[in-house]
């Protein structure tokens, strides 16, 4: 039921930008009529794109308000994580990090945070909940998904711990944040991401396409997040 058709990606929108700039270069050129028929062409991709883009995002809209009226988020486990991790944004347990996070925290109900962070079948705290039951204390920094439905995604960043998928294997593995010696990335494009740990252990994650900002990461790892 769930569709496997993405969002618009960046490129796509480039390649809209430069058709729209070749139409406007053959126009300057002096040939009107070519210009105008490229014109058409484009006004029929923009019309087509208005039609199906919001057929491509129903299906995130549907998995979310599916996710709400579902039993897991009611169940006693994920209604704490969710209090916690309220409770710790508005007392500013995360504002060495940002105060958007106060702010945040001050400004929403327990419900909206829940409809802020769905856990949607195939999302990244789906899967926390469901493989790894938040710990006492636990709450939430960020989140990474990439796209919806099946193996969307990526991360979890608690104050505790990473849950982080290997685009690799496919598989999610934990990271014990208090146990980490040091990490590094490796490559731009689809990083490897190498935990030390201080039993002398590596925990490795490669093809990663979605991880957590280092800044994010230094500081949980680091424990200048109050706990």
């Amino acid at each position: 039921m769930k569709s496997k058709s993405p969002e618009w990606r960046w490129w796509e929108y480039g390649i809209l930008a430069f058709y729209m700039w070749v139409v406007v270069r053959i126009y300057q050129s002096g040939d009107r009529a070519l210009a105008a028929g490229a014109g058409v062409i484009l006004f029929i991709i923009w019309i087509e794109a208005r039609q199906f883009y919001p057929a491509r995002k129903a299906p995130f809209a549907r998995e979310k308000e599916e996710a709400l009226a579902g039993p897991l988020v009611k169940a006693e486990h994920v209604v704490r994580f969710y209090q916690t991790t309220l409770s710790a944004w508005s007392s500013g347990k995360l504002s060495s990090l940002s105060s958007k996070f106060e702010e945040a925290g001050r400004g929403m109900q327990l419900e909206t945070l829940i409809k802020t962070f769905p856990p949607y079948e195939g999302s990244a705290l789906w899967v926390f909940f469901k493989r790894f039951q938040p710990i006492e204390g636990e709450f939430l920094i960020g989140v990474g998904n990439a796209e919806t439905g099946k193996n969307s995604g990526w991360f979890v960043l608690t104050n505790l711990r990473l849950i982080q998928r290997d685009g690799r294997s496919n598989e999610f593995k934990e990271v014990a944040l208090s146990e980490v010696d040091t990490y590094k990335s490796k490559g731009k494009f689809s990083p490897t991401v190498v935990f030390k740990m201080k039993s002398g252990n590596e925990i490795t994650f490669e093809k990663v396409k979605t991880t957590v900002a280092d800044e994010y990461l230094s500081a949980a790892i680091s424990q200048r997040i109050t706990v």
